[in-house]
């Protein structure tokens, strides 16, 4: 914890990191590798997500971010460089993401040139993604090294609901 002469009350969408100060002007710092949960992050049921879970994509360094909503949307793409953190909903037909107009992407996977492709275990998990015709690709990765892209239902993108994901039986 360290204090910070900044604005209190802030949550880890408004800050765009998996930090957040409390009222009284303290700065915490949320634990890498555990479950975090998009709530906690500042998303709401049925609100904006893009933020939230962008911030802790930033942050967390592994574990699993849980969508814990049973309905949300996002206005913009967010993008995970990371491959040991998970995004996981509640299932896949507990939890519905949709976007707020027109996007080329809504998940992005790539690792960074820094990144490390040693035992990967990040991905997109049990939950419904809806483009609703807006959207060029729900799902995006330029890499092969993330660990699952798990019980997903994806529809309503332009061009590719899913892009450069390899399937394995």
């Amino acid at each position: 914890m360290t204090a910070v002469t900044g604005t209190a009350s802030q949550t880890p969408a408004q800050l765009a990191a998996a930090l957040f100060n409390d009222g009284l002007g303290n700065q915490w710092t949320l634990i890498i590798g555990y479950t975090v949960s998009v709530k906690a992050l500042g998303g709401a049921e049925g609100g904006n997500l893009s933020s939230a879970i962008q911030a802790a994509l930033n942050s967390m360094g592994g574990g699993v971010l849980s969508l814990d909503v049973t309905s949300g949307s996002m206005s913009s793409p967010v993008t995970s460089t990371d491959n040991k953190t998970s995004i996981e909903g509640l299932g896949i037909d507990a939890t519905s993401i949709t976007s707020i107009g027109a996007l080329d992407d809504m998940f992005i996977f790539t690792t960074s040139s820094t990144g490390s492709n040693l035992n990967p275990s990040g991905g997109l998990k049990s939950m419904t993604i809806n483009g609703l015709g807006t959207v060029k690709r729900c799902v995006k990765t330029s890499s092969t090294s993330f660990g699952g892209f798990d019980q997903l239902k994806v529809r309503g993108a332009t061009e590719d609901n899913l892009r450069y994901i390899r399937y394995y039986s």
